[in-house]
């Protein structure tokens, strides 16, 4: 207990004097702050997060080479068994990274990361997304289904009727007359 007090009246004493520090003082090591980049570099270069690593390069050596109003559609990109696998979101960057397949391959072969590349892979990932303009609403509703607690088995049409069958039938034939006459009824009916 007199140890420390003496030690804590000498660091006093030290640091309100213009004297050097005498030798006999414990040396105060303060530890350096880490950075962000330092945090995340240090849990990239743990062995779990390789898969991470791999994305990373993939998605930086695409950042080089394409434009970037078509890496604003890239969702994400990976590199296996010689085939790089790019998923997008949008027809628009698929048709475009179509075009682009043998540039981005011999590209890829000048790094020692991609240099057994065989072949590129582009397809449109919009399954999830539902402002795509393909988004389809039945696949989602499936999936969904089991967590609702109604299920509708009503077939819901995929427009609005316009017209309540209201025409003039002048056909002379009998046989198309009853059927433009069924097809009045279900107008009418619907």
């Amino acid at each position: 207990m007199e140890d420390e007090l003496t030690f804590k009246q000498e660091l006093k004493k030290s640091f309100f004097s213009s004297e050097e520090k005498t030798a006999n003082l414990k040396k105060v090591s303060y530890k350096q702050f880490k950075t962000t980049n330092n945090i995340l570099t240090n849990i990239a270069d743990q062995r779990e997060f390789g898969e991470v690593r791999k994305r990373y390069k993939v998605h930086s050596f695409l950042e080089k080479i394409l434009i970037k109003k078509i890496m604003n559609y890239v969702l994400f990109a990976f590199y296996r068994k010689e085939k790089l696998s790019i998923a997008v979101l949008h027809p628009v960057a698929q048709t475009e990274l179509n075009y682009q397949k043998k540039m981005i391959m011999d590209y890829a072969k000048m790094l020692p990361e991609f240099k057994d590349i065989k072949e590129v892979a582009v397809f449109r990932y919009d399954k999830l997304y539902s402002f795509s303009k393909n988004y389809d609403k039945k696949a989602h509703d499936e999936f969904t289904s089991p967590f609702k607690k109604e299920q509708k088995d009503e077939v819901e049409p995929f427009f609005n009727e316009r017209s309540y069958g209201i025409f003039e039938n002048n056909i002379k034939d009998e046989k198309l007359h009853k059927q433009v006459e069924q097809i009045r009824e279900l107008i009418r009916n619907s």
